[in-house]
């Protein structure tokens, strides 16, 4: 039972952390695609790809921020078995954007390394959270 909790607990704060930094950040790059409102300039991306900061913008804001957010509101509403998937994958998510920023511009930031572990653990803790759920419904029938 407390471990349970303690999985669910931590799985939320890593969603809702997550999710709300995405949604901040991804808002500072839509309203402002030249990157100064959140302290960034265009020199670093490549400019073939992303002239400005309006699709990595939309993307942090819509999958990364929603997503994350969305997940975590799930995950308190409904104590479905499943729920452990979205987490999976929003985690997953999360490692290849990574992944995939560092490949285009490099690691500039300490966030980067930090929110790729984030979306390490996330993943961890989905399985554990899968294993938790399974194991209260096999109690109760």
């Amino acid at each position: 039972m407390r471990n349970r909790k303690l999985v669910k607990t931590l799985n939320l704060i890593l969603l809702f952390f997550t999710g709300i930094g995405a949604l901040t950040a991804g808002f500072g790059f839509i309203a402002d695609p030249s990157g100064h409102a959140v302290g960034m300039t265009t020199d670093i991306l490549p400019k073939e790809i992303f002239p400005n900061y309006m699709v990595p913008g939309l993307f942090l804001f819509i999958v990364i921020g929603l997503g994350q957010t969305i997940t975590a509101l799930i995950a308190i509403k409904q104590n479905c078995v499943d729920v452990w998937k979205y987490i999976f994958f929003m985690g997953f998510v999360l490692v290849v954007w990574i992944v995939i920023q560092v490949a285009l511009i490099g690691l500039l930031s300490v966030l980067q390394p930090i929110f790729f572990l984030v979306g390490v653990l996330e993943m961890i803790l989905a399985v554990m959270w899968k294993k938790t759920a399974w194991r209260r419904s096999i109690y109760h029938f």
